[in-house]
């Protein structure tokens, strides 16, 4: 699979900008964390762009979310890996995240939510200015980012990672890809 062929599936797929916008975050938060392991970082980086290609698609999307993407993504030509990382990232498939890819996939799509909320409260809106005692303050608040599971972030810490490191590692990459996430 290509980006650019991932980029359109998703695009074809999906209406809602906001989902095409969180997996856009999600993607950079991977790539990051590909690097961080010193592993693939391009099929991190569609795995976390991918990931929510079913979304529309589910009429419960708590439920079937991911099982309809496994489908859609073997006609793309998506490895195993990718395909059990995605379906793994829904708790209600039940599937044991046992890599670290299918751990860092289900905690980035939950900081990415945290992310692009935070920046909405800063003055000049720019993920530049996010930092992480930010973020962490925000995390405190149970008001804010209400859907974000906080728990599903800590996963993180199965990877021997401080949450503190978790939130860096995200937040630079995201920063890197900025200019994408908000086109």
């Amino acid at each position: 699979m290509e980006r650019e062929q991932v980029l359109r599936e998703l695009n074809l797929r999906v209406l809602n900008k906001n989902i095409i916008q969180h997996s856009l975050a999600v993607e950079a938060i991977m790539r990051a964390f590909g690097r961080h392991f010193k592993d693939d970082e391009g099929k991190w980086g569609l795995t976390g762009l991918i990931h929510d290609i079913d979304y529309e698609k589910c009429s419960d999307p708590a439920q079937r979310h991911g099982q309809i993407c496994e489908e859609i993504l073997e006609g793309l030509g998506a490895d195993d890996f990718i395909i059990y990382a995605i379906k793994a990232h829904n708790n209600n498939n039940h599937f044991e995240r046992k890599r670290k890819l299918d751990k860092v996939l289900f905690s980035a799509n939950a900081v990415a939510i945290l992310l692009m909320d935070a920046v909405k409260l800063l003055p000049s809106k720019s993920l530049n200015d996010l930092t992480v005692p930010f973020v962490l303050e925000k995390m405190k608040d149970k008001e804010f980012s209400k859907e974000t599971n906080r728990d599903d972030i800590k996963v993180c810490t199965e990877l021997g990672l401080k949450f503190e490191e978790f939130i860096q590692i995200a937040l630079q990459g995201i920063k890197i890809s900025e200019k994408d996430i908000f086109q």
